[in-house]
């Protein structure tokens, strides 16, 4: 004690302690998951914490972001959380704020930030909408190159720093379209990110962050709110509870109304609101009006399966091919893949648009419709680059079903004479490509359907009438015997087909045998349940591991055999060995005059 001195020295950089939120009081950012390996938070985490050690400034790692999605995604709040959990300050700065009539005053206005951010080192420079200065089809070359030179000027600035503190500064820059961007621009970053879209169980932690300080009813499930919410961003989750609290205000206000009660509504705040599913289904309604109104989806009229006159078949197989991924997801939990789409075709005015609109408005789906010109662009790749927007949009909205009237259009057979650069067949190679994508069933590209309508099937290219996964096989099951049984003119398309087929009709078969058990324990009620046994929470909670596999048997193959038309007919097959026969008698007499 008698050594101890007290120096008073100036401004002293380090990392901010753990747990100083909390000690203050402050609200903290939710907890990214960085220990999923390959994911984005995962990626920058390491990066920027990489960046902290000493040894960064042997190998000079300067940390240089670029993130980029949609609008509302989190970009902003995932650097916040990562920074929050590193113990590093967030300068945060809008470019549109740092706009200015002349360029050298947006220069020194950037200039100027810097300055500020190296005062609060170790620090995040965030620019929020770094498109804002600079587009990608700007005219004049110029501003871009100075743009260049400054940035530039700041990273060496946040280099001399690192070296002189000790401690790293770091620039992040986000942007809700990277195609905005120069490219100049984008090669200041040496790391680029794409913030999808969450995922169900991503969707999950969000809802649980969100609604952890908010009274809900019992009656509303975390669970299935995730599921309702699909193509929603983390900003869309947080307004759908703001306007369910305002729902649940409202009908809160309208009771006591009613009872002729008048309570002021501040009291009724102070007091505590409870959230239940009326206000939640009230406010995911509004909320998939406004995302359809942003994604450019058309309105939909109301048209019911009412409105569509007979076509029972028709109906079945749509329901059988868009219904059941939806509502039964566990069954294609193991990677199978789903039918990428329908193809509607018959003479005009038989209801081809109709129906197209009563599954949307049915299922209650997003629906984009698309017409062959709308894809047509003068420029050389811009018209796949449309096709690309097209699906890209449409797994920004799933569920989703994207129409393509008059698909013949759009989609002719490939190689035909007249196609100018062939154009018309990059858009159907485009096609085609997409189409693979969503049958997949990943994430990103799951819970969307494809349906196409036109009154000439024969102009369409071939491989877009080709129907089209590994499963468990029933062991009595032999399938030499169904092999022996098909027609010698099937393709590995139509085989593919018939594969498909007998799963699609072996789920069938094992959902109809559940919701019959399902029935029978509800008619039942031996526990006295309050509300009847649903077939999730069957499923979850006491269907037995057997009761889960679907096994396709025999009698599946044999109706799938039975309905399935070869996709080359024997004429066209005598066609094929015709020409066969000719190009081989060239070939025999060629060798022989050698």
């Amino acid at each position: 004690p008698i050594n101890t001195r007290l120096i008073q020295v100036g401004v002293s950089h380090s990392i901010i302690p753990s747990g100083l939120n909390p000690y203050y009081n402050i609200e903290s950012y939710p907890k990214v998951l960085t220990d999923q390996e390959g994911s984005e938070a995962s990626s920058i985490y390491n990066i920027i914490s990489s960046s902290l050690l000493p040894e960064s400034l042997e190998y000079n790692l300067s940390c240089n972001i670029l993130l980029h999605g949609s609008r509302g995604v989190g970009k902003r709040t995932l650097v916040y959380s990562i920074s929050e959990m590193l113990g590093i300050n967030v300068y945060e700065k809008n470019c549109f704020e740092l706009l200015t009539e002349s360029e050298t005053k947006t220069e020194n206005a950037l200039r100027l930030e810097c300055s500020k951010v190296i005062s609060a080192t170790p620090c995040i420079f965030l620019l929020n909408n770094i498109h804002a200065l600079t587009k990608k089809n700007q005219q004049d070359m110029n501003q871009g190159s100075k743009l260049i030179s400054v940035f530039n000027d700041i990273i060496s600035q946040f280099s001399d720093s690192h070296k002189k503190l000790k401690l790293p500064c770091f620039i992040i820059a986000t942007t809700d379209d990277i195609e905005k961007l120069s490219t100049n621009i984008q090669s200041l970053f040496r790391y680029q990110f794409k913030i999808n879209n969450p995922s169900e169980s991503e969707r999950l932690e969000i809802i649980k962050f969100i609604s952890n300080n908010i009274p809900l009813a019992p009656d509303i499930s975390i669970k299935n709110l995730a599921t309702q919410t699909a193509a929603f961003v983390a900003k869309d989750i947080s307004d759908l509870f703001a306007r369910s609290g305002s729902y649940a205000l409202e009908r809160i206000l309208s009771s006591l109304k009613l009872r002729k009660i008048y309570i002021n509504e501040n009291d009724i705040i102070r007091a505590g609101i409870v959230i239940n599913s009326e206000d939640i289904d009230k406010a995911l309604e509004k909320a998939r009006a406004d995302h359809s109104d942003s994604i450019g989806a058309p309105k939909i009229p109301k048209v019911t399966w009412d409105d569509v006159g007979g076509l029972q078949n028709v109906k079945k197989d749509i329901l059988d091919t868009i219904q059941l991924p939806l509502e039964h997801p566990e069954l294609f939990a193991s990677g199978m893949k789903k039918r990428s789409g329908i193809l509607l075709f018959g003479p005009p005015g038989t209801g081809k648009t109709l129906v197209a609109k009563a599954i949307a408005t049915t299922l209650s789906l997003n629906f984009l419709s698309v017409k062959g010109p709308e894809l047509l662009n003068m420029y050389v790749g811009e018209s796949e680059a449309n096709v690309r927007r097209v699906f890209q949009r449409a797994r920004d909205a799933r569920p989703c079903v994207v129409f393509f009237d008059e698909l013949d259009s759009v989609a002719p057979k490939r190689g035909a004479k007249g196609d100018s650069g062939g154009v018309m067949d990059r858009i159907v190679s485009q096609i085609l490509a997409e189409l693979d994508g969503v049958g997949d069933g990943n994430n990103s590209a799951g819970d969307v359907f494809v349906i196409g309508a036109t009154n000439r099937p024969d102009l369409l290219d071939p491989a877009l009438l080709r129907p089209g996964r590994k499963f468990n096989l029933h062991p009595d099951l032999n399938l030499a015997d169904i092999a022996e049984q098909c027609p010698f003119n099937y393709t590995g398309a139509d085989f593919y087909a018939l594969c498909s087929d007998a799963i699609l009709k072996a789920m069938i078969r094992t959902i109809s045998q559940i919701d019959k058990r399902i029935e029978e324990l509800n008619s039942k009620n031996e526990n006295k349940r309050a509300n009847p046994i649903t077939p999730a929470y069957y499923l979850e909670n006491m269907a037995e591991e057997s009761e889960k596999i679907v096994q396709v048997t025999k009698e599946d193959f044999q109706n799938a055999l039975n309905e399935l038309i070869p996709s080359v007919s024997e004429k066209d097959l005598e066609h094929y060995r015709e020409i066969q026969q000719r190009f081989s008698d060239m070939l025999i007499n060629s060798d022989n005059k050698k």
